[in-house]
């Protein structure tokens, strides 16, 4: 009797381990499919993703970061790029507080062929799980074209409203002498 009463305890202890460790393998199942859309999100992104820790050595550098930045190696400092030690110079105090944000900062860098190249960057706060700051993203993409574009569209309007201010001056310049 007592046999009988383990052997039942013991086959719902069973069934309860095997039900758990389904879960558990399901959960394992969905955090790998978590982690590759993660990565995959992350080495596809159109914008350079560089993550960096407190000291400012560098964790993770995505596929456009390297297209951006032109290096032949993977830097282990944030500071062995002179385009990210550009953008990061004046903010090494405020980068790990909690109150400050960098987003939609953009800078003007000039190459080494002495052209200039406009870029906009964001630089977000990356949290432990007790929620302190453990480092930092930055994302920067190349706005060179989009300024541009931009400029000349104002340029363009400039020269419209100009070519209205003219047409206006004429026509009335020509009325008296009509007359």
């Amino acid at each position: 009797r007592i046999n009988k009463l383990i052997k039942s305890q013991v086959e719902q202890k069973t069934a309860e381990l095997k039900k758990i460790n389904i879960d558990l393998e399901n959960q394992i199942i969905e955090t790998r499919n978590s982690s590759e859309l993660n990565n995959r999100i992350v080495e596809n992104s159109p914008s350079g993703i560089i993550v960096f820790d407190r000291e400012f050595n560098i964790t993770l550098f995505n596929k456009s970061a390297w297209d951006l930045t032109k290096v032949s190696q993977m830097p282990k400092n944030i500071f062995d790029i002179k385009l990210f030690e550009n953008i990061l110079q004046d903010k090494l105090n405020k980068i790990f507080e909690d109150n400050y944000k960098f987003i939609n900062r953009e800078i003007t860098f000039e190459n080494k062929e002495r052209e200039k190249i406009s870029y906009r960057y964001n630089i977000y706060h990356l949290y432990d799980f007790d929620g302190s700051i453990r480092g930092a993203i930055l994302t920067i993409e190349d706005v060179t074209k989009e300024l541009r574009i931009k400029e000349q569209a104002h340029e363009k309007e400039k020269n419209i409203a100009l070519n209205q201010i003219i047409a206006g001056l004429a026509h009335e310049i020509r009325n008296p002498l009509t007359s």
